[in-house]
């Protein structure tokens, strides 16, 4: 830890450096069955895939998109990595164009961000996600996210 402190600015890594790094362990990582690796504010998150309840509230409403959406020119996607400037995240459910070969990113690995017109995450009720609605992150309640009549 002492020989960081004495590093000359020249060379300490840069962020895009560190985040190509980041990249790159991300790219390579394998995981376990039932694992899932995100890159969340510039590190990799590992986290358990979701539970019966969890995939079953996907279910319905990745099948419910699918009706809405019909034969269109935009289908819902379920466990697609979306791609962005180094990063990668894993909606529950996005809704992106039908054709994704023009829109994956350039290693194959998911589909580029801007092709994406909407992302959903379901969650749970808990302390973390509480810590992430009151940092900012858009996550709601189920009440906060019913239609209004």
């Amino acid at each position: 830890m002492t020989a960081l402190m004495h590093e000359s600015p020249e060379s300490a890594w840069s962020i895009s450096q560190l985040d190509e790094v980041v990249w790159e362990v991300w790219k390579a990582i394998e995981l376990p069955e039932g694992y899932r690796a995100e890159i969340i504010e510039g590190a990799i998150e590992v986290s358990p895939i979701g539970r019966l309840a969890h995939a079953r509230v996907v279910n319905r409403l990745r099948n419910a998109l699918l009706r809405f959406l019909g034969e269109g020119q935009y289908a819902s996607y379920q466990g697609m990595d979306v791609i962005h400037q180094r990063r990668g995240w894993i909606p529950d459910v996005i809704v992106a164009p039908e054709d994704l070969e023009p829109h994956a990113d350039e290693d194959g690995l998911g589909v580029n961000a801007a092709a994406v017109h909407v992302v959903f995450e379901v969650v749970s009720p808990g302390k973390r996600n509480q810590e992430r609605a009151e940092s900012g992150s858009s996550v709601s309640t189920p009440e906060q996210a019913s239609p209004s009549t």
